[in-house]
């Protein structure tokens, strides 16, 4: 779920060379941000998932932790993330976009998940 042109064009181009799997990618037609440089939206794609540092304003120990998947609904999410740090003084927000859904699972529920990657999404859900 890209959340810019630039994303898309890596979720685009990282789908090109997958084999043997089917592979979807919703994207919309209408006009939105660029939020991301291409080697960002790159290391996003690759990843997964990642932080938003641009809407974010701490790392760890975040008070709240805003999560987003698409161009829609990132972009209000970003908007969240500026009404809140401009509305409750000093507030921490971390902001999460997930590009890839699947890698929100577990090594339970799918057997081509690796050791190294399974449950490692949980480490952008909580507070260190």
């Amino acid at each position: 779920l890209p959340i810019d042109a630039n994303s898309l064009i890596c979720c685009y181009n990282k789908t090109l060379n997958i084999k043997n799997k089917i592979n979807v990618i919703v994207a919309s037609k209408h006009k939105t941000l660029q939020h991301l440089t291409m080697k960002e939206a790159d290391e996003l794609v690759n990843k997964g998932l990642g932080v938003l540092e641009f809407a974010s304003n701490c790392k760890k120990n975040p008070d709240i932790i805003l999560a987003c998947s698409g161009d829609t609904p990132t972009l209000e999410v970003i908007a969240a993330s500026k009404i809140l740090r401009d509305n409750i003084k000093g507030i921490k927000v971390k902001v999460v976009n997930i590009i890839d859904l699947f890698k929100l699972r577990n090594k339970d529920e799918f057997t081509d998940i690796s050791e190294k990657e399974a449950g490692k999404w949980i480490n952008y859900f909580n507070r260190r």
